[in-house]
């Protein structure tokens, strides 16, 4: 299936779901912390500065609409320890990506 015309203009607000003393924030979110209607993600894959913990890299397959199987490689950044998220865009638009793996090393750079 071809890219999915990309549909952004609704939003709601991002999901926060606790559990106990932890609490989960959504990662996928506009450039305001919006959860972005009708788009989809899953297999997430993680990674963290190991010299400043706040810093942390995530990758996911990203889906521009929950109806198309076409899937980019989105990824997201935050300094506050997964407080907040900043998710720029996929990866390479209109590219198909599967299965995303992220690393760092001891430096701190992402990959």
């Amino acid at each position: 299936m071809p890219p999915a015309y990309i549909y952004r203009l609704d939003t709601s607000p991002r999901m926060n779901s606790p559990h106990g003393v932890f609490t989960s924030y959504q990662v996928n979110v506009d450039a305001d912390g919006n959860n972005i209607v009708c788009d989809a993600a899953n297999e997430p894959c993680i990674t963290m500065d190991p010299n400043k913990l706040v810093r942390m890299a995530i990758g996911w397959r990203q889906f521009d609409a929950w109806q198309s199987n076409f899937r980019h490689a989105g990824f997201g950044v935050t300094i506050a320890g997964g407080l907040n998220w900043i998710f720029p865009d996929v990866l390479q638009p209109g590219v198909f990506r599967s299965d995303p793996v992220t690393a760092s090393d001891d430096t701190g750079n992402f990959f």
